[in-house]
């Protein structure tokens, strides 16, 4: 029975509707046939439903089409999820994206081109089925409560323009938690070299110098704080590396970083230095002496 007020199933004998409160008279009751699958969603769907349907080629089992593809999620990606209500698999990339920059920051390998090459590739060529997938979990659940009206359906899918600015909360938190969460506790900020120093700058910038020739060196500390530190000089020979030089060294704890002057090794070969502050490697760079 269906409440010919708002078309909401009703499941008991109650003489008033269960969602709209509407009066449950004889005259006031539908008996109808649950509507189609494909009626479902085109309701749920809305703006752009005969696009949907026609790219998921609804057959018995299902759609006929997994891979399709949509423009709208290769040209806005992340904020057509938001568009299209699908927060759960906005959280899922957001989680997914930030387990690969710590994967990538942990090995030095760079996972911008993966994580755009993620949302932009992948997303084209699946975005209608994850969509799919989302519509038929989302009319199922309202099916199994018994309250799948058009109304139900229609204010459960549909657009939300409010989802985009959702959608741009999130990326703000997750560029947030890269840059000053995973990138300072899980990257190893690089030595820089060169031949002179000017205003805090590294000028003339190199990795190759004489023995004995003037040189400075270059790092920020990962919070921008500074203290001790220690200086590790390692030597690279047949394969190994074993330690050459090594001091201490303290600045005030408002200094975001170091720039100094000292003379290169008397020996010819590969140099590794390394910054270490509180047992931890904070910066590393390499040099040669020729």
């Amino acid at each position: 029975m269906y409440c010919s007020n708002c078309g909401e199933k009703q499941t008991g004998e109650g003489k008033y509707c269960q969602n709209c409160g509407h009066s449950l008279t004889s005259e006031s009751i539908e008996e109808r046939e649950a509507p189609s699958k494909e009626s479902s969603l085109k309701t749920f769907v809305g703006k752009n439903s005969d696009y949907y349907l026609k790219k998921w080629d609804i057959g018995d089992n299902g759609p006929r089409k997994k891979i399709s593809w949509n423009w709208a999620a290769f040209l806005t990606g992340y904020f057509w999820l938001g568009y299209r209500k699908m927060y759960g698999y906005m959280v899922i990339i957001l989680l997914l994206w930030l387990a690969i920059d710590a994967v990538s920051y942990s090995i030095d390998w760079p996972a911008e081109a993966l994580n755009a090459s993620f949302m932009w590739g992948i997303m084209a060529v699946l975005g209608n089925h994850i969509y799919y997938l989302y519509a038929e979990k989302k009319i199922k659940k309202l099916e199994d409560k018994g309250t799948a009206s058009e109304d139900r359906l229609t204010k459960a899918g549909g657009t939300s323009i409010a989802g985009v600015f959702i959608a741009i909360a999130m990326m703000i938190g997750y560029v947030f938690l890269t840059v000053f969460v995973l990138e300072p506790a899980l990257t190893t900020a690089p030595v820089q070299f060169g031949h002179g120093e000017e205003e805090g700058i590294i000028t003339e910038a190199a990795d190759s110098f004489e023995k004995g020739e003037s040189m400075f060196f270059s790092f920020d500390f990962p919070d921008y704080k500074g203290g001790a530190y220690k200086v590790v000089v390692e030597k690279r020979e047949n394969g190994t590396e074993h330690i050459f030089n090594e001091w201490e060294d303290e600045v005030p704890p408002d200094w975001p970083g170091v720039i100094t002057e000292i003379y290169a090794p008397e020996e010819n070969g590969e140099y590794i230095m390394k910054i270490i502050k509180k047992d931890k490697v904070i910066a590393k760079g390499e040099f040669t002496v020729e």
